[in-house]
């Protein structure tokens, strides 16, 4: 079997996904099993030292090295979960008759459009959330501030020690 080698720099950044406990626990078990296989353990003993089953390490293993980087295991392979009840098509025709409407000033309620697109209330108003979300850009940040500071607070509200509110350099 080909050795499997990581970086240093590689391991160390799973080594700070493994301490950082907002990490999901999805990825810490990948970084667990990632970093023992780089410490050569063999892949049954590498399953029972995690607790994952002999061809989830075999999973990882290959795709760590079929795509030469640690950072893979941060991304779920694709068709994993759950599918959209409703077409994307669907969804955009939904999120353009709402935005005519209130353009043109006439509200139209949830129901009126449901009821038009033969759907529940429920998947339309799903359906309008995620086509907002998407539809909006974020607002541009102000300049001379940076993204870790608070809005509304200057560096003279701060407590002493916090950096939060110190403008970016």
């Amino acid at each position: 079997m080909q050795e499997f080698v990581i970086s240093p720099e590689e391991r160390e950044q799973l080594e700070e996904w493994l301490a950082d406990p907002d990490t999901s626990p999805r990825i810490q078990v990948r970084a667990q099993v990632v970093l023992a296989l780089a410490g050569g353990l063999a892949d049954r003993e590498v399953a029972r030292h995690c607790g994952v089953a002999r061809q989830t390490v075999a999973l990882w293993r290959r795709r760590v090295q079929q795509r030469g980087t640690v950072s893979t295991i941060l991304r779920d392979a694709p068709g994993r979960g759950r599918k959209p009840s409703v077409p994307a098509d669907v969804r955009a025709e939904i999120y353009a008759a709402h935005d005519r409407a209130r353009r043109d000033g006439r509200a139209r309620s949830v129901r009126d459009l449901a009821q038009q697109f033969g759907l529940s209330a429920a998947t339309v108003h799903r359906a309008l959330k995620a086509g907002r979300s998407s539809a909006e850009p974020a607002p541009p940040a102000a300049p001379g501030l940076s993204v870790t500071s608070r809005p509304g607070r200057s560096s003279e509200d701060a407590p002493p020690g916090d950096m939060s509110a110190s403008p970016a350099a």
